[in-house]
């Protein structure tokens, strides 16, 4: 699969973990999104049924709404899709920060991070998340970016350090029953991403041995 393609997997990833819009919806329609999937994970063992969506695209967008609602927005009572949540605050030994090695904490090292990387790039963080710059749809966005104008080391470091958090949050997720679009949706991007790490391993192994 050639990069545009991986990247407009990553996108498309990204758009479907955001509040359902009308082009979502769309390609839940007409099968795209489905489809698209399929082609990008191949023989894994992950049945996409579930993201053909029935109904009207005004009843499929509400109930979709709702549910990302509940799942993911709720402002006492959530699934957090963020990264800082499900790791410590910090992995550096700092006596002075009393909840350093906490769990379940925003704007953790991962968040500030990525900040960083943003800066660094040049890629623009979307107002809506400047509390959650570690938000799984970021971070996936981040990535189709990375694959479109960046290298596979670049690729392999990113997918290490920042989407090795996805089972913590399937697991998460098991409690919260989703419907079958989300919980499909999750499934699909945890393998994603498996099958992306392996492959980036690869192209890092392909050139150690042109180094050497």
């Amino acid at each position: 699969m050639n990069a545009s393609r991986r990247s407009q997997v990553y996108c498309v990833l990204a758009q479907a973990l955001r509040p359902p819009t009308p082009e979502l919806v769309t390609w839940a329609v007409d099968g795209s999104l489905r489809h698209l999937l399929t082609d990008a994970l191949g023989e894994a063992a992950v049945s996409l049924e579930a993201l053909r969506q029935p109904g009207t695209p005004a009843v499929i967008e509400e109930r979709l709404s709702k549910e990302h609602y509940r799942l993911f927005r709720h402002p006492r009572h959530r699934l957090e899709l963020t990264e800082s949540v499900y790791k410590p605050w910090s992995s550096a030994g700092t006596s002075g920060t009393p909840f350093a090695h906490e769990r379940g904490l925003l704007m953790g090292e991962p968040a500030r991070h990525l900040l960083e990387l943003y800066r660094l790039t040049g890629w623009t963080l979307p107002v809506e998340f400047a509390s959650r710059p570690d938000h799984l749809a970021l971070e996936l966005a981040f990535m189709a970016y990375l694959v479109e104008y960046f290298g596979p080391v670049d690729h392999a470091q990113f997918l290490d350090d920042h989407l090795d958090w996805l089972p913590d949050l399937l697991q998460a997720a098991a409690d919260w029953e989703p419907l079958p679009f989300y919980a499909t949706v999750l499934a699909t991007t945890q393998v994603w991403i498996e099958q992306e790490s392996t492959m980036s391993r690869k192209e890092l192994e392909t050139l150690q041995r042109c180094w050497e």
